[in-house]
């Protein structure tokens, strides 16, 4: 009989792009372009922040080796923008 050792548990990455919506429509497409430096926040389930991260050149960014949970990401605008919104996601607060 073999006897298994303990398992470890597969980390999370959660990532994605923030981009210059030009029209508003709330998807990448055409001129939109991503936008660097803008600030994106993580939340645990209960609202409890992890981390901060700024978006690279392309808009990109992500957090990586995270436990299997419920997370709220936070995206920022910059001052001068306006956030749309797709799939639940609340313009007022970026969550």
């Amino acid at each position: 009989m073999t006897i298994a050792g303990p398992v470890a548990a597969r980390l999370l990455v959660i990532g994605d792009l923030v981009w210059l919506d030009h029209n508003g429509n709330g998807m990448m497409d055409g001129l939109d372009a991503g936008l660097e430096g803008v600030q994106v926040n993580l939340f645990d389930k209960d609202f409890n922040w992890i981390d901060t991260r700024f978006t690279l050149s392309n808009g990109s960014y992500n957090f990586d080796n995270l436990t299997p949970c419920d997370y709220y990401v936070q995206v920022l605008a910059p001052s001068e923008d306006v956030l749309t919104a797709t799939g639940g996601f609340d313009p007022a607060t970026g969550l």
